[in-house]
Order: C-alpha cells, then structure tokens, then sequence
C-alpha cells in the first residue's frame, strides 16, 4: 500500500492542475477528503477545482476551503482527474472532464480500480484517512484548515467513531489533526445539528412509512418524490433516515427506497453487521461498504421494492 501512496503523491507533486471530483450526494468523507486534498495542492501551487454541483450540504458548510470549489460548473480540463471516495466514474453525475491522467483514491470494497494511478485501500477508516497518509509524501504540513476537512471526514464515516471501522489508525489520524487544529466539538455540532425544519418533517414521513419483514429482521422505509416536495426539502435531507430502522431491536438490515424526479429509486441499505449490504448493492449495480452501501434502480418503486427486498430477505433469513 505504501507504493500506491508514493505513487499517488507522485502525480500530485508533478502535475500543474488537477479537479477532483466525488460521488453525487456527497457526504462528509466526500466532502472533506476532497477540500481537504484540494487545500493541499493548493499550498503546492497547483491550480485545483473541487467540483461539487450545487455547493455543499448544509451541514458541512462550515468546512474551509470553499473557495476551491466549481460551483455549478460541469465541464473541467485539467492535467489530472482526481476521483476521491468514488467507486466508479459513473458515481460523477453529469460532469465531463478531460485530462491527461484519472487517479483514483477510495476505500471502498467495491471501488472498481478504474485510474492510471490507484489508491484504494479498503482497510481504511474513511478516504479522508487516506488523503492524510499522503500529506508527508506530498510535502504539505498540516494547518487547521486541512485538520479539519480531514477530521470532518473521518468523524463523519466512522459514526463519529462509534462504527466498527473506527480502528486504531482511525483514532491516530484524528490525534494527529486535532493537535493540528481540528476542533472535535465544533465539528460533532455541526454534523449532529443545524438541520432545517424540511429535513426533520421528512424524516417524520420516512418513520410513518416505516414497517417490518422476515420476522422483524428487515426494516424497510419509503420516500416518494412528493414527500420531499411537499416538505420543501432536498436530497441531503434525506441523509441518516436509513439509520433508525437499526434501532429497532432484532433488525438486521435497513433499507431506505427514494423516488426520484425522475422516476429512478436511490436506495440506501444498512446492516447491523451480519448481512454484508456491498455484496448485496454491488449485485444491484451499486456498491459501498460491508454496513452501508446502496444503488439506484429504474423504479418504479413498487417494482424496486419487490427486487431489492427479495435480495434481503434471503440474506436476512440465511441462519
């Protein structure tokens, strides 16, 4: 693994311009590996967009290095395409970029090694972790400004570390960045927090819809485009409603199903541990990891549901 950080570092030092790119509904790996490797070239000289359509998620507008960002610019050139916490290019929705190399830093187990210069590690905690292995290498020291994209991002995969990939390095990465700068608290508030009014009446219309299969073994809730229409909320308000069908006792799997516009179905899968939810989204063309995962169908959702509860329910029925 060393050798593919090296490498990475490698083409970051030595390129003129990059954009980094992440998956659409990004989240707070996504976000803050990206300005927080975005900062880091930034100190190298390197003329570097994060592109993130529609700006960041209300949650994590707090995050430094705003100033990096492409707003709602689609359409990039540059030496290099960075790809971080991505499985596949064709979580980049709408975005067409040229360049001269595709590098690829992610941690997901179902990443498809796409690139000419690869780092995925599925070993670590978060794709934030990874691009703070890559600080040394790159010649960048750390300053609050970077510690706290790349704690954000560390903090926000591992559940605030309290997920099973909270590992020993997990916790050594977020020593190092809170002594150089990264404040715990303020970031615990601000992921925890400042949620607006839309994202709390959507989530009373997910537990409505909330109902139990295979013997209390699999939770499963639904969201209809008109729900979030009918809230005034918007896809990032539907983030951590997959969760709570966990806390029911004996629940194994949780499954989220969101209509689209456009009549497609997001669904977000979590397990409880037992039941590995990639497997089960990688087979539905999506991916992510062993406890949280997910894909999107053509829809309807009547027709999605009946496919991917099917799927689960064997896996949730397995002894």
């Amino acid at each position: 693994m060393e050798r593919a950080v090296h490498r990475v570092a490698s083409a970051l030092r030595e390129c003129s311009s990059a954009v980094i790119l992440t998956h659409a509904v990004p989240d707070g790996d996504a976000i803050g590996s990206g300005l927080g490797l975005a900062l880091a070239l930034e100190r190298l000289g390197v003329e570097v967009v994060f592109a993130v359509p529609g700006g960041l998620p209300g949650p994590l507008s707090f995050l430094p290095g705003q100033h990096l960002c492409a707003g709602d610019r689609k359409s990039f050139q540059a030496e290099l395409a960075v790809y971080v916490d991505c499985t596949g290019k064709d979580r980049v929705e709408g975005m067409l970029v040229a360049s001269r190399q595709v590098v690829n830093i992610d941690h997901h187990v179902t990443n498809t090694g796409f690139g000419d210069v690869v780092f995925v590690d599925p070993e670590a905690p978060a794709t934030g972790e990874q691009v703070y292995r890559l600080l040394e290498p790159l010649g960048v020291a750390l300053d609050p400004d970077i510690a706290t994209c790349l704690y954000t991002a560390l903090s926000s995969d591992t559940g605030q570390f309290g997920y099973e990939n909270a590992t020993p390095a997990a916790y050594r990465a977020a020593a190092r960045l809170v002594e150089a700068g990264a404040s715990p608290d303020r970031v615990a508030g601000q992921l925890q927090g400042h949620r607006p009014l839309s994202a709390l009446q959507l989530l009373g219309r997910a537990l409505l819809s909330l109902e139990l299969r295979e013997l209390g073994r699999l939770a499963v809730l639904e969201l209809r485009h008109r729900d979030l229409v009918e809230c005034r909320a918007s896809a990032e308000d539907t983030g951590g409603i997959v969760n709570y069908g966990l806390q029911l006792a004996g629940v194994e799997v949780s499954a989220l199903f969101k209509e689209q516009a456009d009549g497609t179905v997001r669904v977000s899968l979590r397990s409880a541990g037992r039941v590995n939810v990639a497997e089960l989204a990688a087979g539905l063309g999506g991916g992510g990891h062993r406890r949280a995962a997910g894909c999107t169908l053509p829809g309807p959702v009547s027709q999605t549901r009946e496919l991917v509860l099917a799927r689960a329910g064997a896996q949730v029925r397995w002894p």
